[in-house]
């Protein structure tokens, strides 16, 4: 994207004004278009990692993607309809009071104990991530 076209889009209306969230666009455009090259489709890389893997999709966002970590991969994944956990405040909260985490994960071990913990509580409950997700935002307030 040129210096021009970012001028062009940050003074459109009903577009978020953020230079680096539209300059991610592209890369974002390159880094999806070599999953479908790769894997016939970015649904099917996703589909290479079950529930048992998330926060490693998730992870695999963060460092492949660009603007992808964080929360805002977690959405991607919401809005395509693939099961998630979305580590808004609410839930980073009750992974707190659950002992799982003691700050919002970021580092592998914070990843792999929530990859635990989500396990533990899939095989109790039988409720995809989604489901889990929204129990522990609601259950903090």
């Amino acid at each position: 994207m040129s210096d021009d076209d970012l001028d062009r889009l940050m003074a459109a209306p009903g577009i978020v004004r953020n230079a680096a969230k539209l300059r991610s666009v592209g890369g974002n455009a390159a880094f999806f278009s070599d999953l479908a090259r790769s894997h016939g489709s970015v649904a099917a890389w996703i589909l290479t990692f079950p529930a048992g893997r998330y926060m490693e999709l998730v992870r695999e966002l963060k460092m492949r993607g660009d603007r992808l970590g964080g929360k805002t991969g977690q959405l991607l994944l919401r809005r395509m309809g693939v099961p998630s956990l979305i580590c808004s405040d609410d839930v980073v909260k009750a992974l707190i009071a659950a002992d799982v985490v003691s700050k919002a994960p970021s580092s592998a071990r914070d990843f792999a104990a929530v990859q635990a913990a989500l396990d533990r509580w899939q095989a109790e409950t039988g409720f995809d991530l989604t489901r889990i997700s929204r129990i522990l935002a609601l259950s903090v307030g």
